[in-house]
């Protein structure tokens, strides 16, 4: 018997999914209470404080510094959650580079568009994975004096940063130009695809998608979330311009007063984007399975009870967040 099939056949009860309803809620009005104050934080005024001086004699708080604090808070938990994957697939890698690495990532994605010339900002971002692959050699191997596992463990670290740092990184690259509820926006129209896809899954789901990696998912279940997520991405776009309309986001340019802005989102352009946020994020879920049966366990940690861990929570929105991000980059382009 495989290691992963007892875990295959897992089936959530009555009381679990109560579990999941109750913290999923729980957890996603925390991060909405987030966006609001990170919201609020662009419109404190800094000028003549000690806060001018530290953000280069910027009149106003740099844009999504609350939401940049609080992602490296929970990178720094899910990185610590991977390592339990790595640790059970015997790549002995360190707890702290992989946290490190999660980190500058996502660090990496929010302060170097703040450099000026796009050449610069190319040449940091690719300096970092050369900087991570080194010092997690020298960690492993100079500084321990070990030769086997070299490779997986240089590897293991650099897939933290990109899994875990670069990826979700592009939500506090999207709040530089963006306001809190995009950010919102596109998480919700995520998760509820998700749900599409677990409850029409379960209601009508008969043809198998990927019976080996992922027994439960069928293509029901897939057709389901890219019509749900294609909806409640349709409604965001109204929402978000209606809500804006009504209370514009404050933008700074520079050392200029800020202005509001609502920024309206052309429905049709908001239901293709749906559909592939529906299918991005099915295979971030697919792609989290992937780990888990790879490992042999059946979460990621305990840290959300009815979840898992932080990554079981958020595996779709991880990988959705670069696609969010070019759909907005070629919207704007176009626009």
């Amino acid at each position: 018997m495989s290691v992963v099939e007892p875990y295959i056949t897992v089936r959530y009860d009555s009381g679990m999914l109560k579990h999941r309803v109750l913290f999923g809620a729980l957890l996603y009005f925390s991060l909405a209470v987030v966006l609001f104050l990170d919201n609020r934080f662009d419109q404190a005024d800094i000028e003549g404080t000690i806060w001018q001086t530290l953000f280069l004699q910027r009149q106003s708080l740099p844009p999504g510094l609350l939401l940049f604090v609080v992602f490296l808070v929970l990178i720094a938990m899910a990185a610590s959650e991977l390592c339990n994957i790595f640790w059970a697939k015997g790549i002995k890698v360190g707890r702290f580079m992989v946290v490190a690495s999660a980190m500058a990532g996502c660090a990496a994605m929010y302060i170097v568009p703040f450099c000026q010339g796009s050449l610069l900002s190319m040449a940091t971002i690719a300096t970092l994975p050369v900087i991570v692959f080194l010092a997690a050699l020298f960690d492993y191997s100079f500084r321990r004096q070990r030769v086997q596992g070299a490779v997986a463990v240089a590897a293991a670290t650099l897939f933290a940063m990109v899994y875990l740092g670069l990826a979700p990184g592009f939500y506090v690259s999207l709040r530089l130009t963006h306001s809190t509820w995009v950010i919102a926006g596109i998480i919700v129209v995520t998760k509820f695809g998700d749900c599409g896809a677990y409850f029409i899954g379960r209601l009508i789901g008969r043809h198998k998608l990927i019976p080996w990696l992922s027994p439960h998912k069928t293509w029901e279940g897939l057709a389901g979330a890219v019509v749900i997520a294609m909806l409640t991405s349709v409604m965001v776009a109204w929402g978000l311009y209606e809500f804006q309309h009504a209370w514009p986001w404050q933008i700074v340019h520079g050392n200029q007063p800020p202005r509001g802005v609502a920024l309206r989102y052309p429905l049709l352009a908001a239901a293709i984007a749906g559909v592939v946020l529906g299918v991005v994020g099915h295979v971030g879920d697919l792609v989290a399975s992937l780990l888990k049966r790879d490992a042999g366990v059946k979460d990621f940690g305990n840290t959300v009870p009815g979840f898992g861990g932080l990554i079981d929570l958020f595996d779709s929105p991880i990988v959705v967040a670069p696609a969010a991000f070019w759909m907005l980059h070629l919207a704007a382009q176009v626009g």
